[in-house]
């Protein structure tokens, strides 16, 4: 197994989940999915070929990565939105218990 960690340029502020990321293998098949966490996450994977999709607020990017050590992969967000020269942060609230979606649950910063 080796450790992969991928960089996220473009997302925001750090300390905040702010992109979900889904990691296929080379028949197309979901391997993993999670949420970055200050611009990064990790994967332990084995050794071949993967699709990287990643989604924030507004752009949705894909990669492919091949794994044959340990290495850290940077992706980019080339569509960041600004408004007053200021990120835009948006928040989507969940139930606590069920992992839910609030309806209309959405804070922006």
């Amino acid at each position: 197994m080796y450790k992969i960690k991928i960089k996220f340029i473009g997302l925001g502020y750090g300390d905040v989940n702010q992109s979900y990321v889904k990691l296929y293998d080379e028949n197309n098949n979901l391997i993993k999915e999670g949420l970055t966490y200050d611009n990064t996450i990790t994967f332990l994977l084995e050794k071949g070929s993967y699709k990287v999709i990643a989604s924030n607020y507004n752009q949705t990017i894909t990669a492919g990565i091949y794994v044959y050590n340990d290495y850290s992969y940077t992706l980019v967000f080339n569509n960041a939105i600004f408004i007053n020269k200021r990120r835009v942060i948006t928040f989507i609230l969940r139930d606590y218990y069920y992992n839910l979606k609030i309806e209309k649950g959405i804070m922006r910063l």
